[in-house]
């Protein structure tokens, strides 16, 4: 520009505005890749969900709070504590976590890794004089 027109103060205002605009970008990506960092929890939104879906089993008693954590934009984290029902076998406890996981990921793809702990194994093992699972 400041060939074509004579003017080399041109020059310094395009890349004042080029400086500007990568400052603004990087701005921006640092803005939303900081919770990527961080572990940014799942939405709340997410959170209700699955704790509905948890309680609608019938072999589940109790539901804790989900922990959750982005590990990339499209792939969450979950930890999910759950109380079973008493009297399920092993079988049964396996089947109804493997429902429950499937439903999840059905719903929200997004939940790329499940871990469930059961509280029902441990309060079993400690009426039974075992020790509990660490």
């Amino acid at each position: 520009m400041s060939s074509a027109l004579g003017d080399p103060r041109l020059d310094g205002a395009a890349s004042l505005l080029i400086g500007l605009i990568l400052a603004g970008v990087a701005a921006f990506l640092a803005y939303e890749s900081r919770g990527l960092l961080l572990g940014e929890a799942a939405s709340p939104r997410l959170l209700d969900e699955i704790r509905v879906l948890a309680r609608s089993r019938p072999e589940i008693d109790a539901v804790g709070r989900p922990l959750t954590m982005h590990l990339g934009p499209e792939d969450v984290l979950l930890n999910l504590s759950l109380r079973f029902r008493p009297g399920l076998n092993a079988g049964e406890l396996a089947g109804a976590v493997e429902r429950l996981e499937d439903e999840i990921r059905r719903r929200h793809p997004e939940v790329k890794r499940i871990f469930v702990e059961a509280d029902a194994l441990r309060e079993a093992g400690k009426e039974q004089g075992e020790p509990a699972p660490a």
